[in-house]
């Protein structure tokens, strides 16, 4: 029983260590007992492949039937999943945070089970049958590599010791598996090893930690967000959130799929707008405009730009005077766009919609009624989306602007545009059309009046430096807009401002998240005197295959919508693009988590590397010397004698051991011209003799044993 714990403690503590660390993840309540669990299961797996490693084919067969046991014993647990017995998916509990999902003991089991029988067959195979570090290498990369799919931290103590358990694993398997060296758990072995693991703990605690905002804590904050009612308002508004989630979209995402969008277009899709900027790069609502929703969508679709160009169209065949108001008048249009959504068995109250949304749907006979705040919002009241499609109905922003809509908006300030009201109101033909577009102006700018929030010297200055020049409310936005994205600025996903305030990040880092852009692009467009909100939502471009999207949390984004007179509200989107990706899509050009990681990983191996090949040498002889000059005389004699044989035979590729000391001591002469005798007589002294060496003698046999480390070191 020793010698088979001998032989398999260090796998065995190695494997239950790694299930321990993955358990942690979902159920860390069961740190202890996994741990303690796992040990004795690869215990008695250990035992068992151990007995039938005797035996070839019978023990291959025994394996294979153990392994159809568990891969029955797994799969029934995942049909659960399968069969709707589940509370949820299992792929989106293994990578989902487990504080926000209902608990599933039976996923616990599976991977605690799946995990211990993995680790075990593969720890065995490759420290008792063969012995590969390699390998054994890759099993320990298994919960790392959990931990970075879900953007976690393992623990440090965790960390120092699985590796200190794996370097202890690579020397003792090493002395076990060679056949000519005896392995004595004495107290050296044992002082040695504890001061290689002291070593790796201190490294592990004194090493700065990567910051990385956990997944389980991101997709908390996020649900908790949803769940966040609004003040004064109606119930149903159980989606919204009075603060916006700001800096949270630096999080890193996990690629969780909350939407699918059968679409003709790549699309800006809103959850929510924001009216006053509370600083820290934060915004808040303002509860005017999250009263009472409505589902009467027809004030919307009156605001077509097509029923304009109609209306004007016929005011100005009326009156050719009209021409000096209404220099150039686009084509008709066919903007109207289908969108179909659905969330992927994601609870959510909200819909996502585009700027222009003027009707919802719900498909398949799933019915609700859509409520909408003051500004485009869109929740449900009865019940939460789950599983269910539906049908937006919108007016296209890119058609519009491709069929030269911007060329019209850009004729128009707000004072002109007021002038072109007021003469096409004195048309029959135009005065319903003209009212409305005329109301929604008035309505923008009441907005704008009560959400304006005065801002420094330096903003005001800097906004009207951008926009210098324009004439048009269209201009002044696209001014801003390609201001952040002509190259100056940088879109840095993790990146840590140096300070929350916004005047930072536009005149000194310059460098940010699509937060920060929305955010300065907002407050710069109101120093123009344009009706601006800050708005988050998704930027659903990832194309399955043609018309065919996915929303994933990755895609979570914040951008600005500006009133644009002649038009109404437009999304701008402020963010750089990235060269890679199409117009108008803001990517990551550079993760600054995983340059500090990287940077952090490469630093650490490398400090182990000089720990190993520098450091631990020094550490070993250091040892040795005390040891020879505090241990029993006789001991310290051979232990002197043995460690010269072992560096002459290791240099010179010879075995010392069947060399009596006088041939030891004439090899020594010859090879490198050391005189040994001094430790070699006392040996024979000390074991043939029964001489209890003086302590001179054996500070004498030292002498020799570092004369020979020097003679070495000269001849090579």
């Amino acid at each position: 029983m020793i010698n088979f714990f001998k032989k398999t403690a260090f796998p065995i503590l190695l494997g239950a260590m790694l299930v321990t660390m993955i358990i942690d993840i979902y159920n860390p309540e069961y740190v202890v007992a996994s741990f303690i669990g796992a040990a004795l299961i690869m215990t008695v797996l250990f035992v068992i492949f151990g007995f039938f490693k005797r035996f070839k084919y019978v023990g291959g067969l025994f394996y294979v039937v153990v392994l159809l046991f568990f891969l029955f014993g797994m799969l029934s647990l995942l049909a659960m999943s399968f069969l709707g017995r589940a509370p949820l998916v299992f792929t989106e509990w293994f990578y989902g945070a487990q504080d926000a999902s209902t608990y599933f003991l039976p996923y616990t089991l599976l991977v605690f089970f799946g995990f211990s029988f993995f680790f075990a067959s593969v720890l065995f195979y490759f420290t008792q049958i063969i012995y590969r570090s390699a390998a054994v290498l890759l099993c320990m990369i298994v919960p790392f590599a959990i931990y970075a799919k879900r953007y976690e931290n393992p623990s440090l103590i965790y960390i120092a010791l699985v590796l200190a358990i794996f370097f202890g694993l690579m020397i003792h398997q090493r002395q076990m598996s060679d056949k000519n060296v005896v392995t004595v758990m004495d107290r050296s072995y044992i002082l040695a090893a504890g001061t290689f693991v002291f070593a790796v703990l201190v490294v592990a605690m004194i090493f700065p930690k990567v910051e990385v905002t956990p997944l389980r804590q991101k997709l908390d904050d996020f649900i908790e967000s949803l769940e966040m009612g609004v003040e004064g308002g109606r119930d149903s508004i159980g989606e919204f959130y009075t603060e916006s989630l700001g800096s949270n979209f630096g999080s890193n995402p996990t690629g969780q799929i909350f939407f699918y969008v059968s679409a003709e277009e790549p699309l800006l899709l809103k959850i929510q707008s924001y009216d006053t900027y509370s600083g820290d790069r934060k915004w808040a609502i303002d509860k005017e405009y999250y009263e009472y929703g409505y589902d009467d969508w027809e004030d919307e679709a009156r605001l077509d730009i097509n029923r304009f160009i109609e209306a004007a169209d016929g005011a100005i065949r009326e009156n050719e005077d009209l021409r000096e108001y209404i220099p150039y008048l686009p084509e008709q249009t066919d903007n109207k766009k289908t969108a179909y959504i659905t969330p992927n068995e994601y609870m959510t109250r909200y819909i996502l919609t585009t700027n222009r949304t003027y009707e919802i749907k719900g498909t398949e006979g799933n019915n609700f009624t859509p409520y909408r705040s003051g500004h485009g919002d869109v929740f449900i009241g009865n019940a939460a989306l789950h599983e269910y499609k539906y049908k937006v109905y919108y007016y296209s922003q890119n058609t519009d602007i491709h069929s030269g809509v911007d060329r019209f908006v850009s004729q128009y300030s707000r004072e002109s545009w007021e002038d072109v009201c007021d003469n096409l109101n004195m048309y029959d033909s135009a005065f319903q059309t003209v009212k409305n577009f005329r109301g929604d102006l008035y309505e923008a700018y009441e907005y704008y009046d009560s959400t304006y929030q005065p801002q420094s010297a330096r903003m005001s200055l800097l906004a009207a430096e951008i926009t210098e020049g324009c004439y048009s409310d269209y201009e002044k936005a696209v001014a801003i807009r390609d201001y952040f994205r002509s190259g100056e600025y940088t879109y840095m996903i993790g990146y840590e401002p140096t300070d929350s305030d916004i005047e930072t990040f536009i005149f000194e880092d310059k460098t940010g998240l699509c937060v920060d852009y929305a955010t300065a692009m907002t407050l710069l467009a109101r120093e123009c005197g344009l009706p601006a909100r800050y708005t988050e939502g998704f930027n659903c471009t990832e194309e399955l295959e043609p018309g065919f999207y996915v929303v994933r949390d990755e895609h979570a984004h914040a951008f600005c919508e500006v009133y644009i007179s002649g038009y109404g509200w437009m999304t701008f989107d402020a963010t750089p693009p990235s060269d890679e990706l199409g117009e108008g899509e803001a990517a990551a050009v550079i993760d600054a988590k995983t340059i500090r990681t990287t940077v952090v990983v490469a630093v650490v191996a490398v400090l182990f590397a000089a720990v190993l090949v520098i450091i631990f040498p020094f550490i070993v002889e250091w040892i040795f010397l005390i040891r020879t000059g505090t241990s029993d005389r006789t001991k310290a004699s051979v232990m002197i004698y043995v460690r010269i044989g072992k560096l002459l035979g290791k240099k010179y590729s010879f075995d010392y051991r069947p060399l009596t000391p006088v041939e030891l001591c004439g090899k020594a002469s010859e090879l490198i011209g050391v005189d040994i005798s001094a430790a070699t007589s006392l040996t024979e002294k000390a074991c043939y003799g029964k001489i209890l060496p003086t302590k001179e003698e054996i500070s004498l046999a030292r002498e020799c044993y570092k004369q020979v480390k020097k003679g070495i070191k000269k001849k090579r």
